[in-house]
Order: C-alpha cells, then structure tokens, then sequence
C-alpha cells in the first residue's frame, strides 16, 4: 500500500468544492440575489411576446357558453 497513491476519495475530498447552485425555495427571500438580474429581453423576443399575446383572445371567441 505503501506504493500506491491516493484514494480516489481522499483526492477528491482535498480539492475545492464547486460554489453550489443557489435554491431559492431552501432560503429566504433576499431581493439582492432575487431581483438583481431582473427579466431582461431583447426587442425581437419583446415582439414576439407581443405578437403572441395579440393572438390569445381569438383562441376564445368561437365559443358560445351562456
């Protein structure tokens, strides 16, 4: 054993941990970490949204329920 390196394990327990991902559902609400990035779109994606939205009601309209 003497010649044999390092477990796997022990390697791995040495190196540095990787920054874990940030759940927001385990903590509590920080409007730092929350609301920094904010919901940024481009105006192609903007117009898009728009032009979806624009269509919805006519998914409805054919209906006759009263």
């Amino acid at each position: 054993e003497k010649n044999r390196g390092a477990s796997l394990y022990t390697s791995h327990k040495k190196t540095k941990p990787e920054a874990q991902e940030d759940d927001p559902s385990a903590r509590a609400f920080d409007r730092e970490k929350d609301m920094a990035g904010g919901m940024k779109i481009g105006h192609a994606k903007r117009r898009e949204m728009v032009h979806k939205a624009a269509d919805f009601g006519s998914r409805f309209a054919g209906g006759k329920y009263l």
